[in-house]
């Protein structure tokens, strides 16, 4: 029935109308129905699906469940009441205890003896055994009950000293002081227990009651420990709880203290307890023999349980100033202190008191949470019943029927009219009517009653690609039917969509639709219309032709339909770009736009929705530059507080606009909210740069994940990685995993839901979120760091050169769901990474990741100055000496890869995957900027910085109407080739070191024949920490490796050898670098970096010069070669502006 309300609204295409069949089950009709638009249907189906499950499920809501029946006055048997036993002197219950104490300290999981429970010792009663329902029951009886407790505490001071083979032991605890000699035995651990008289409160009581002293010595570690016991007790009237199948107390609860005076609560013990370890001699060799045994037992008790800590006694000791080893002593005495109660201060006594017993039987019980949903989820379907079936009213009250459609001849009458049924065929399946009717629209005719296709009445049908001028053509399907068409009524506005493919309309056709009158439908009721139009043909094109879309024009609702229109277009031109051959790709000789700013001042650029450039100058001045400008003139907004040279940034799309938090050199990070329209959005706005926070100690700011951020050096630390928590600041340090050099930075962090993974130079780690989020909140002022749970090394190259985490892994990967690609360039080509995990598991830990492949993607000779990797993978750009390239990603076969900087022939295979190449104009007097390059794969705009102040924006399609500028001459001086390193060295080390000529007394501090020290004699610009190209430059761009660094030795005899394949010195040195020392080999073709064993100094290179043996000092790594693009750089620079015949 629903069709024919669709069809009485009026321009319905087929596929929602005519060939509308919810008739496949009633979840074939609920996915059809919600992807048609058609909610009431869907609802309909929601509630019929929805209800029949509830019936099935009721039962749900009951459950049984174990309850506790109470039965009062169950008479038993108590037989033993509180008073000392008659045979208390000789010892023999004190003994038993420290028998259990030994007992429980060397097994230790014993379980409480019957009537003892913890640190209480209760008096003993007849448990009536288990019977029937009362198997899993308790008895609760009143009785009386002992609690005694220990009161161990750690000595205030003490002290062990070894004199004349006797160990004298000395130490205070509140007013006792105690000390005490004993024989040394060799590596032989000590132990002991002493009383201790000479407390001031206790010197007047017997040994019996006075405090005692446990003490630890270790013969390994001579570490000591020394505790304080002073026991007491206290007697109540007490509740105990029984369970009836074990005769184990469950819990003692405490009722009053007002317990009948006796023998123990009166004289002569007036409720102290016995410490239960000196007694005092006696004339009864066998208490004597007993006493000792006590003594002996107890702390030898104590001491085979540390035997199970890792480390035996010494490492208890040692670990919290012997923490663990007190409150070990603390619960053996009072395991003692209450066996020995419930044997000593209960005397035999049978008499009958009344219990309660408490036992489980199952009951029906109803779950609250589950009957109150159930009840809620009722009047929830009856309420979507009654919007159903009032919205059904409505929506019927305008629909036009002839008579009742319920018979075929009925269904038949109301097309019979109409000229469209001759366009299908018997037989015909649904794809084929569909193909039939597609791009017609239908509807029911208010004058005859009949199903039409729009137009069909008027008879203006029209359809195509683009306009067809002021006479406008009938449809030839419709035409060639031979129905009955009048002439179209004068002014009317119908609007009539076109039939044909996307594609065309995205080449540069009219819109899908148009009005007779010539009215645009982008104006008329009107920009919803327009916006829902180009939503529709966006999400078509995303699903068949895998577009490249970017993750900030999304969701697609969300974004201005001007933006939707130009992606589109420009993402079905870029497949014009590919070229087969290497000699077809496209070179321009110039760029679509410029933008021109002071000598020596681009430093840093980042690119915005497409349209937005961030650029940073070396006066640390941050500028706001909108690309939809005719004009580049002057910047959108500026901010003049920046502190160091940008060094990382993130952003991402909020509600209300972009948030960018970009972090600098100097620790600092900030975050700006500016309001940005998108690419071609016609609103207007003043933009502003204003910091609405700032974060003090992170630099090199890598991801952000909700309000994580990750940063790979925060604290002064540049190597320190950590993810912080916005909202607190608090921040938790990704700390290296085992056996992986520490030594080496973070080059690039990927928050995933559950897990992070973090590149570094020679290593990929995996972090678990849940260990980063729980580190984050109980972070406090103190550092935390977590490890990693999988590392694992890079496969070919030992180091990584400038990687770039993709944001969503591309699918000509075909990795499986959990993937991450990691770009990276190596040599002269773009290479992928993929980690993928091998199993299927909820927990990471379980997944085992892997490398699935390293897959080679491009490739671009030459000086290379910078690369930026797309989002998601799909293009890059990568900036050279004289261009700026644009190269799609897409896996080379490995059988044909050519090698790592190889030319290619003149016809041969676009294996390079080059889409566009600018020509930089001037480039033999221009320099690019290191790393000042941004990209937008999914706009295809390029952008790169030079040292002239030029930044040139490279459009791979650009519009109809090209940027207009001018440029000015460029002066004849060089750029600066990084203001970073200000010192521009007057020679280079292999061209000539000392400038003047040499004498006769050189070499000056030669510490070896051939190996002098004089590093800043010959070559006085090496150690200087600004100058370019120095030491410290080439430590920290090229190795990778924080300074400080400074050349200590080299070859003395490069100073009068010409030895090079171009008659120029090849150059050894000895670099120190944080106290590591590296070997650093120079000559015109390469470089190379060796690191030795941790802990040799330039002392000991010496020595080993000396005697012709440094090649024995083994050294860790193969290589040191972590960024190629340094040494590029600096060759390419020196070759063209300091040494042209070179």
């Amino acid at each position: 029935m629903h069709a024919y309300v669709i069809l009485s609204k009026g321009g319905a295409p087929a596929e929602r109308s005519l060939l509308l069949n919810y008739t496949g089950g009633r979840f074939s009709t609920m996915r059809k129905s919600f992807l048609n638009g058609h909610f009431l249907v869907f609802f309909s189906s929601v509630i019929v699906l929805t209800a029949g499950m509830l019936s099935t499920i009721a039962s749900g809501v009951l459950t049984s469940r174990g309850s506790p029946v109470d039965v009062p006055n169950v008479p038993i048997q108590s037989t033993k009441s509180l008073g000392l036993v008659s045979d208390i002197t000789s010892l023999q219950t004190f003994l038993a205890a420290s028998g259990y104490a030994a007992a429980s300290a060397s097994a230790r999981n014993l379980t409480d003896p019957p009537f003892i429970l913890g640190s209480w010792a209760v008096a003993q009663f007849v448990v009536p055994p288990p019977t029937g329902a009362g198997t899993n029951g308790t008895i609760i009886v009143p009785t009386t009950g002992i609690q005694t407790m220990s009161n161990c505490g750690p000595a205030f001071s003490q002290s062990a000293t070894l004199a004349n083979g006797q160990w004298t032991l000395q130490a205070t605890w509140h007013s006792c002081t105690i000390s005490l000699t004993t024989p040394a035995q060799g590596s032989e651990d000590l132990f002991g227990v002493e009383p201790v008289p000479s407390c001031t409160e206790n010197q007047q009581q017997s040994p019996s009651f006075q405090p005692v002293l446990f003490w630890f010595l270790s013969g390994d570690t001579q570490g000591l420990s020394m505790t304080f016991c002073q026991p007491s007790g206290i007697a109540y009237n007490v509740l105990a709880e029984a369970d009836l199948s074990t005769g184990l107390l469950t819990s003692v609860s405490v009722v009053d203290n007002n317990v009948a005076q006796n023998n123990f609560t009166g004289p002569p013990f007036n409720g102290q307890v016995l410490n239960g370890v000196y007694f005092g001699q006696t004339n009864d060799r066998f208490v004597n023999a007993r006493s000792v045994a006590v003594q002996t037992a107890l702390p030898d008790a104590i001491y085979r349980a540390t035997r199970g800590f890792p480390g035996g006694l010494g490492a208890m000791i040692a670990q919290d100033n012997g923490a663990d080893l007190t409150d070990l002593t603390n619960k053996t005495y009072t395991q003692f202190l209450s066996f020995a109660a419930q044997q000593s201060y209960f005397f035999d006594s049978v008499t009958t008191i009344n219990s309660s017993q408490r036992n489980w039987e199952l009951r029906l019980w109803v779950y609250p949470i589950a009957a109150h949903s159930f009840a809620a989820a009722l009047v929830l379907i009856g309420l979507i019943a009654a919007w159903v079936h009032t919205m059904h009213m409505k929506a019927r009250r305008n629909v036009y029927l002839s008579c009742d459609p319920s018979t075929m001849a009925a269904t038949l009458s109301m097309t019979s009219e109409s000229g469209f049924p001759r366009l299908l065929k018997a037989g015909d399946e649904d794809a084929a009517m569909g193909r039939s009717l597609k791009g017609l629209r239908f509807g029911i005719s208010r004058r005859t009653w009949q199903v039409v296709a729009e137009g069909e009445e008027e008879g203006t049908l029209s359809f195509g690609i683009g306009s067809a001028g002021a006479g406008q053509t009938r449809d030839v399907r419709l035409s060639s039917l031979g129905s009955s068409m009048g002439t179209p009524t004068p002014g009317s506005t119908q609007t009539v969509f076109d039939a044909g493919d996307h594609q065309g309309l995205l080449a540069g056709a009219a819109p899908y639709g148009r009005r007779e009158s010539h009215v645009d439908p982008f104006t008329t009721p009107g920009a919803s219309r327009s916006h829902s139009l180009w939503l529709r043909i966006a999400q078509r094109s995303i699903q068949e032709n895998d577009l490249v879309w970017p993750a900030w024009a999304l969701p697609l609702p969300a974004i201005p339909a001007s933006t939707i229109e130009d992606l589109l277009l420009r993402a079905l031109r870029f497949p014009s770009l590919v070229c087969k051959y290497y000699d077809e790709i496209e070179i321009r000789d110039t760029f679509e736009g410029v933008i021109q700013r002071p000598w020596d001042s681009p430093m840093w650029l980042h690119l915005i929705r497409g349209r937005w450039l961030l650029l940073q100058l070396s006066d640390f001045t941050l500028e706001l530059w909108d690309l939809d400008e005719v004009e580049y003139t002057h910047p959108a907004a500026t901010f003049v507080g920046l502190e160091g040279f940008v060094n990382g940034v993130v952003h991402t799309e909020e509600v209300d606009g972009v948030e960018i938090i970009l972090s600098t050199s100097l620790f600092r990070a900030y975050k700006f909210s500016p309001d940005l329209p998108f690419r071609k959005e016609m609103r207007a706005v003043q933009p502003a740069l204003i910091p609405t926070d700032c974060f003090h100690g992170y630099s090199s700011v890598k991801a952000r994940k909700g309000r994580l951020l990750a940063f790979a050096g925060s604290a002064g630390d540049p190597l320190r990685a950590c993810i912080m928590y916005e909202s607190t600041h608090r921040n938790v340090e990704l700390a290296f995993g085992n056996q992986v050099f520490e030594y080496q930075r973070t080059l690039d962090i990927c928050m995933r839901e559950d897990v992070l993974f973090v590149a570094r130079h020679r290593n990929m780690e995996l972090y678990l979120s849940t260990d980063v989020k729980h580190a984050l909140e109980i972070s406090g002022t103190t550092d935390r760091g977590v490890s990693p749970f999988q590392s694992f090394s890079y496969p070919g190259e030992p180091l990584l050169h400038s990687p770039q985490f993709h944001s969503a892994t591309p699918v000509y990967f075909n990795a499986p769901d959990g993937s991450v690609a990691l770009a990276h360039f190596v040599d002269d080509e773009w290479q992928a990474i993929v980690v993928s995990p091998q199993l299927h598991s909820s927990n990471p830990k379980h997944r085992d990741y892997k490398i699935e492949n390293v897959h080679s993607i491009g490739s671009a000779p030459g000086a290379l100055y910078g690369t930026r990797t797309g989002e998601n993978g799909y293009r890059c750009t990568a900036l050279f000496g004289s261009c700026l390239t644009l190269h799609y990603g897409k896996p080379w076969d490995v059988q044909q890869s050519p090698a790592p900087g190889a030319g290619f022939s003149e016809r041969g295979p676009n294996r390079s995957h080059t889409l566009v190449s600018w020509k930089i104009p001037d480039s033999e007097i221009d320099l690019p900027r290191p790393n000042c390059v941004a990209i937008d794969e999914a706009v295809g705009i390029c952008i790169a910085g030079m040292g002239s102040g030029r930044i040139w924006i490279g459009d791979a399609v650009p519009g109809a109407k090209p940027k207009r500028f001018d440029l000015a001459p460029l002066p004849g001086r060089m750029p600066h080739p990084d203001p970073r390193w200000p010192l521009l060295p007057p020679s280079y080390f292999w061209d000539t070191f000392h400038p003047g000529p040499l004498s006769p007394s050189d070499p000056v501090d030669e510490v070896v024949p051939g190996w002098s020290t004089a590093v800043d004699h010959y070559w006085p610009w090496r150690n200087n920490p600004e100058a370019y190209g120095g030491i410290l430059w080439f430590v920290e761009h090229f190795m990778g490796i924080p300074g400080p660094a400074r050349s200590c030795l080299f070859r003395a005899k490069a100073l009068f050898e010409k030895s090079g394949p171009f008659g120029l010195p090849i150059l050894e040195e000895f670099v120190d670098v944080n106290g590591r020392i590296f070997r650093i080999n120079t000559d015109t073709e390469w470089i190379t970096v060796r690191r030795f064993v941790d802990g040799i100094t330039i002392e000991d290179i010496i020595d080993c010069l000396k005697d012709n043996r440094v090649h024995q000092l083994t050294s860790h790594d193969e290589d040191w070669m972590s960024d190629y693009m340094a040494i590029y750089q600096h060759m390419h620079w020196y070759r063209i502006f300091r040494h042209p015949k070179s």
